[in-house]
């Protein structure tokens, strides 16, 4: 009885456009946090308990946390996003995938407004980097969590997936 379909609607074109259509559309009244979800990766089972109680002890907006990719090989490789935050770390870069993120409600009735006032060829292509750069942006706070709280599946179809190598930092360039 929690769980509410959204109506279809056509296809809209991207990950990051999904994600702006739950934000533009979800009802969130009786909600306390929000947590963003991928179809493929694999929360551990305490994410969203320590995920809250992180917000809370630490007043802050939002929280992510380091993640493990791994791919139908076998292959896993640690992402490590718990650096300490710098003053327009927002600009060039997410603190995490999206899938790793759990928000305020207030949090959210920003994204949600700012969406509703932006054509989407304005917005970012990466949703995770958009609700982080809001956070950040508009005097947020932030924390990232350095204990990995879920696997990041890899594979033919990621969107953007594990960025790392020359060649990441590259096209990371080209989307700043």
């Amino acid at each position: 009885e929690r769980v509410k379909l959204l109506p279809e609607k056509s296809r809209t074109g991207s990950a990051g456009r999904n994600f702006y259509r739950l934000i533009k559309d979800a009802d969130i009244e009786d909600s306390d946090f929000i947590s963003f979800a991928d179809q493929d990766d694999i929360w551990l089972t305490d994410k969203l308990i320590r995920q809250i109680k992180q917000i809370t002890t630490y007043a802050v907006d939002g929280v992510s946390s380091n993640v493990v990719a791994f791919w139908p090989d076998g292959s896993r490789y640690l992402i490590n996003k718990a650096n300490p935050l710098k003053k327009f770390d927002y600009l060039f870069e997410s603190a995490g995938p999206g899938c790793s993120f759990t928000i305020t409600t207030s949090l959210f009735d920003k994204l949600k407004l700012i969406l509703e006032i932006s054509r989407p060829s304005d917005l970012p292509e990466l949703h995770d980097w958009f609700i982080y750069a809001v956070c950040r942006g508009g005097g947020g706070r932030w924390h990232i969590d350095e204990r990995p709280l879920l696997s990041y599946r890899q594979h033919a179809n990621n969107v953007i997936g594990v960025a790392y190598g020359i060649k990441a930092k590259f096209k990371r360039l080209s989307h700043v």
